[in-house]
């Protein structure tokens, strides 16, 4: 299973970082700004770029506790091992909340104007979140069940 989740780590990490590069709106091309990303000033975009770093921090963060699990499958080191790979769950799906409200950010700031597309494609994004919602209320009423 930790196979299984560290490929979707890797996956996160990789989609956020090349969001990173590929910024939505684009860059100046040229005057004293060129370079710089052209929606710098916007609110989406701000929120876009935190929360992508929210998920290229998770992610990455993920990668390295799974990786570093394996050196914990020792018989004496077991619950490290454990409690590592909880946490690396745990980044992973902070990982996903992040990459989803960064879509829904920088589709947001990119369209914007005129609202009457932005809207619709935020709030069919925002299903996701309920969807995750559900999962998480019912692994976590399993875990205090159990």
């Amino acid at each position: 299973m930790a196979k299984t989740h560290m490929i979707v780590a890797t996956l996160l990490a990789t989609i956020s970082f090349a969001a990173s590069f590929t910024i939505p709106g684009g860059y100046h091309q040229d005057g004293p700004v060129e370079g710089t990303a052209i929606l710098v000033r916007d609110a989406a975009f701000n929120v876009f770029v935190i929360t992508n770093t929210v998920a290229v921090i998770c992610s990455t963060s993920s990668i390295f506790l799974y990786l570093s699990t394996s050196l914990f499958n020792l018989e004496d080191e077991e619950e490290k091992g454990t409690r590592r790979y909880l946490i690396a769950l745990w980044l992973v799906i902070i990982a996903l909340f992040a990459t989803m409200l960064a879509f829904v950010t920088s589709s947001y700031a990119v369209l914007g104007h005129p609202l009457c597309l932005a809207i619709p494609i935020c709030v069919i994004a925002c299903f996701s979140f309920m969807v995750y919602a559900s999962e998480l209320t019912k692994l976590i009423d399993a875990r205090l069940v159990a």
